[in-house]
């Protein structure tokens, strides 16, 4: 949550380069996690199911809109999406 705006106040990089390093960043921390996720816990699988599909189609349909959006909106959504998480674990 906070890589987006440090690497959008350095100033070397445009909005869409930051989002998408961000989720170049993300993404092997997200792997990390999954392989322990298999390897040392019972995993419940099928109670996760529905989230993991979610989250792929969520993926793909974010990474097809990503290049039409402008960074405007990109910096937009992305402080809603900060709002709503701090809304979250504050109630």
């Amino acid at each position: 949550m906070v890589l987006v705006p440090l690497l959008l106040k350095s100033g070397e990089l445009k909005a869409k380069e930051t989002f998408a390093s961000a989720v170049a960043i993300i993404f092997p921390i997200c792997a990390v996690s999954f392989l322990a996720q298999l390897f040392f816990v019972d995993f419940p699988w099928l109670q996760s199911a529905p989230y993991l599909i979610g989250g792929a189609a969520g993926g793909l349909i974010g990474g097809k809109l990503f290049r039409k959006m402008p960074p405007l909106w990109l910096k937009r959504i992305f402080a809603v999406f900060i709002l709503y998480g701090a809304w979250r674990y504050l109630t």
